[in-house]
């Protein structure tokens, strides 16, 4: 008999990973798409709660970008690290658990400095800025702010209801994360799982719909690596690294932050923090 597939409502249970950006998001969503339980969204990283234009289109819109069987899935899934780029990227907390009355929440931290490095880096081959812009920009910033995103979701979803995460975990063990998040979300661990290989990209089949959501700048994010690099970098230019002086301004700024995270969830960041500082 053919599946009936349809699309989740606000009472279908939801994982959703937010953040953070360059922590392994990628990697996880795809690692979990392939439990035949998870529904992942056709549309890897939809942002839908923080984007005016997308809200504007209505739940509805959110809702189909999932083919939902309730005879086979048993969450559905997406992962929008803007959720957790305040104070850039506001509301999503709200919106999110106004929106969707059974929903999970996925948070991967990572060494919030070279979690900045990372997502410089990025965006230097995105071509959205350049090698020599500040490295310590508050957009920049933000995402490592670890604290600060979390409060953002303190007041409006349970606590048990978000999982935090170590990128470095994922990335040793990928395995024993993926059964750790399956036990949070209710999901069956010992399934047949395919290899976890590294992940590198989206390896969505949707990019194409991605692109017309987004407008014409993500057609040249597609191209290929080395057809992108010729574009926006030109030459191979070396990646950049915060000097000796911007790693102990960054620090002083996010040590705290991880503490917090250390002493409210009882989180282990030892593996975040200079060797110095364990």
């Amino acid at each position: 008999m053919k599946a009936t597939r349809q699309n989740p409502t606000p009472e279908t249970p939801f994982l959703i990973i937010m953040g953070a950006m360059k922590c392994g998001t990628t990697a996880l969503f795809e690692y979990l798409r392939a439990h035949p339980a998870v529904c992942p969204s056709r549309i890897k990283e939809p942002g839908f709660f923080v984007s005016n234009e997308l809200r504007a289109r209505g739940l509805d819109w959110y809702f189909k970008l999932w083919d939902f069987d309730p005879a086979t899935h048993r969450v559905a899934m997406e992962a929008s690290t803007d959720y957790t780029k305040f104070p850039g990227r506001r509301d999503a907390p709200a919106r999110i658990a106004r929106a969707l009355h059974d929903v999970r929440l996925v948070y991967l931290m990572r060494d919030p400095i070279a979690r900045i490095e990372s997502q410089f880096n990025h965006e230097i081959y995105e071509g959205r800025i350049d090698w020599d812009e500040p490295i310590l920009s508050e957009r920049i910033v933000a995402p490592s702010r670890y604290e600060t995103q979390l409060r953002q979701y303190l007041s409006h979803v349970p606590r048990e209801r978000m999982l935090l995460l170590d990128a470095a975990a994922l990335a040793a063990d990928p395995a024993a994360v993926v059964q750790r998040v399956c036990a949070f979300a209710g999901l069956d661990p010992d399934i047949d799982w395919p290899p976890f290989e590294r992940v590198h990209e989206t390896q969505s089949l949707t990019r194409i719909e991605d692109w017309l959501r987004q407008g014409p700048m993500p057609f040249v994010r597609h191209l290929p690596r080395g057809v992108r690099k010729r574009i926006f970098r030109g030459p191979t230019v070396a990646k950049r690294r915060m000097s000796a002086e911007e790693r102990a301004e960054a620090w002083k700024l996010l040590r705290p932050e991880l503490d917090w995270v250390e002493r409210e969830f009882g989180f282990d960041t030892g593996t975040m923090r200079p060797a110095a500082d364990s």
